[in-house]
């Protein structure tokens, strides 16, 4: 089964998304926007570029009318795959679906995933993930440097709490592309 959200995406929504992978190619930095609707017409957001549009981002640009209810970005030198931060932004905001242009089997292609298909499986990476800023809290862990300055028993104790966590977030995050992909996804 597949989603049927691409069928509702606007001809001039599907041309900027490749417009702008080609241009997120050609200046080799991330290129994306929001997809909002905006009285039942799906729009496009402004455009970020580089870092600040990395997902998750802190500048990427919600629609400034009407409703954010998905995000486009490129992957200029990989698989038009969601990693793990743009599934948990992508969840963590709300937001409907999330499309990827990137390097497919064969050629470039843009695939638009349905989050709501991997619930579940969202859920749980969000809960993780909030588990495993509560181990670095509590081990005062802000960046890598801390990592290498708080001593080795200090450090074994950390990993053995956090371990764990990490496998079980790859296990979850696997389960959650296998989803997507079986059932929430759609090619342009």
């Amino acid at each position: 089964m597949t989603s049927n959200f691409c069928v509702v995406l606007p001809e001039e929504i599907v041309e900027d998304m490749w417009r702008t992978h080609v241009s997120a190619k050609d200046f080799d930095q991330e290129l994306g926007f929001a997809l909002c609707d905006v009285n039942g017409k799906i729009l496009r957001g402004s455009i970020c570029e580089g870092d600040e549009c990395r997902i998750p981002g802190e500048k990427i640009e919600f629609c400034l009318v009407g409703k954010t209810i998905g995000f486009f970005h490129s992957h200029i030198d990989s698989e038009p795959v969601p990693s793990l931060q743009d599934l948990e932004y992508g969840y963590s905001t709300g937001i409907r679906f999330e499309c990827i242009a990137g390097l497919g089997d064969w050629d470039e292609e843009i695939v638009c995933y349905d989050l709501s298909v991997a619930k579940d499986e969202l859920e749980r990476i969000d809960k993780i993930l909030d588990e495993i800023e509560n181990i670095r809290d509590k081990y005062g862990i802000r960046s890598p440097m801390d990592i290498l300055s708080m001593g080795f028993e200090r450090y074994l104790k950390y990993k053995e709490e956090v371990e764990p966590l990490e496998h079980e977030l790859d296990r979850v995050y696997e389960r959650a592309l296998e989803k997507l992909i079986a059932e929430g996804s759609c090619e342009i």
